[in-house]
């Protein structure tokens, strides 16, 4: 009997301390970690930032001019993000060889890592219970795929929120390295993507709502790093855009954002409702949060979130079409929604709620189960590269044309520069002697694409592949 009790005391001490959910989640997405990056969503993403890791790795470690495989531009130099991720992937290539999922394994730590700090800021805030329903809410948001991705967006928001567990552990200490770790994590999440600049709003509110020392030196580090994420995206970026010809998405003009986003009210909304946990029901409470919010009127508590919520709906509306067509767009607000969610749960007596938000949570990892496996549709694609080696014993790799639809995916794979060529441009003759000229030296028809056979040399054909000698 004694032996019963301790157990359900066990697990109602588990149930109350979040971190243990954090410990189950990093096991659960430690399955398949090293599976190749053939998912069917993302894995433009995902290639494009192991292209660079592998890059810096082979070719140049500046991490000021990362490279890809495409070389469609002026050169393989591209322009965007600051490329952390990548760049943690190359020094742990240095060390251990280059393997493609170290970068999954470190945006999993960062971003379980980030949940902590997330969870520890909510519970001295506020209370527990809301710290431990809020990080159960983020676990089985699109939280759950993307942490584990080869991709920025879990990862630059993870580093905004360890470096707020730095600035709270400064507001309480005063120790000055505390303060310096807020201001190089804080600026580190901004580079590594800028939807991340949505909470640069906390410390301001904070200099509003209580100016002491304290407050006033995070607004103005706060200031310091919104002017080097700046300098990045809008000064630099550009520069190095139009010196070597490549770009990654920065969004589109706001208001061409804006008439997209209104023009596409059901995509969008599909975004948001549904995406953002993919499950209907966790938004359901996300509504009743909302109502509670509103009910309650705790000035400190809705006053930052609504600040949060106007940066974040100025970003949807740059990103337009990037946005209500790519469910990752969602992963910044993520953390507020989660929150919403266990403050309304927490100022909530009623029974039912409860059950909704634990039938949610089912609904939406079951909904992303998908994750944890490779379709057997898509692995044909990892024998790209011994087919080539076999047909090409060149010391210096030329380059290829592949008919992928901008997708660098089989480029990675195949670890070769090359560039997309379109079902029209195989039979143009003009174009492939331009192409020649540029010393591309294979044609790739992945038969899985859209195509027509030119009037070339063929090297190989299998089910899958056709490879044309240029």
């Amino acid at each position: 009997m004694k032996l019963i009790k301790s157990f359900q005391r066990l697990i109602l001490n588990l149930g109350e301390d979040y971190w243990w959910f954090i410990i189950v989640f990093f096991i659960l997405r430690l399955y398949g970690i090293t599976d190749p990056p053939l998912e069917i969503q993302h894995s433009w993403r995902q290639c494009t930032g192991l292209m660079i890791a592998r890059n810096f790795l082979t070719t140049d470690a500046n991490i000021l001019y990362p490279r890809v495989n495409e070389s469609c531009g002026i050169s393989n130099i591209i322009a965007g993000e600051f490329q952390l991720l990548s760049y943690l992937h190359y020094l742990l290539s240095l060390l251990f060889g280059y393997e493609h999922w170290y970068g999954r394994l470190i945006n999993l730590i960062f971003s379980s890592i980030g949940i902590a700090s997330y969870g520890y800021l909510i519970t001295n805030l506020f209370n527990k219970k809301i710290a431990r329903n809020s990080v159960l809410a983020l676990l089985a948001s699109c939280w759950f795929i993307f942490s584990r991705k080869m991709m920025p967006d879990t990862f630059c928001i993870s580093l905004v929120l360890i470096s707020f567990y730095f600035a709270y552990q400064y507001w309480n200490t005063k120790i000055w390295y505390h303060l310096v770790l807020f201001f190089i994590l804080l600026t580190l999440g901004g580079l590594s993507k800028i939807p991340a600049v949505i909470y640069y709003t906390i410390p301001l509110y904070l200099l509003v709502f209580k100016t002491n020392a304290t407050t006033i030196k995070l607004a103005l580090l706060t200031a310091i790093s919104s002017a080097i994420v700046f300098i990045w995206y809008f000064m630099w970026g550009p520069y190095v855009s139009l010196t070597y010809g490549n770009w990654t998405n920065l969004g589109k003009p706001l208001l061409e954002g804006i008439i997209d986003v209104i023009s596409h009210p059901r995509e969008t909304m599909f975004n948001v409702i549904f995406h953002s946990f993919s499950s209907y029901i966790l938004f359901t409470i996300v509504l009743w949060g909302i109502y509670t919010l509103i009910r309650k009127n705790e000035k400190h508590v809705w006053l930052p979130i609504v600040m949060i919520s106007a940066i974040f709906s100025l970003y949807i509306f740059k990103a337009g079409y990037f946005f209500y067509h790519h469910n990752y767009y969602m992963i910044p607000f993520i953390p507020v929604l989660a929150f919403i969610i266990a403050y309304g749960l927490n100022h909530s007596k009623n029974k039912l709620i409860l059950f909704l938000f634990l039938a949610g949570i089912i609904e939406s990892i079951a909904n992303q189960q998908h994750d944890f496996r490779i379709k057997a549709s898509e692995l044909y694609k990892l024998t790209l590269k011994s087919k080539l080696d076999s047909i090409d014993k060149s010391k210096n790799i030329p380059k290829i044309l592949i008919n992928t639809n901008s997708n660098p995916q089989q480029l990675y794979l195949a670890n070769r520069n090359g560039c997309y060529i379109n079902e029209s441009e195989m039979t143009d003759t003009i174009k492939l002697n331009s192409y020649r000229n540029k010393k591309y030296k294979w044609l790739i028809i992945d038969k899985n694409y859209k195509y027509q056979k030119p009037i070339l040399k063929m090297a190989f054909e299998d089910k899958n592949y056709i490879i044309f000698g240029l």
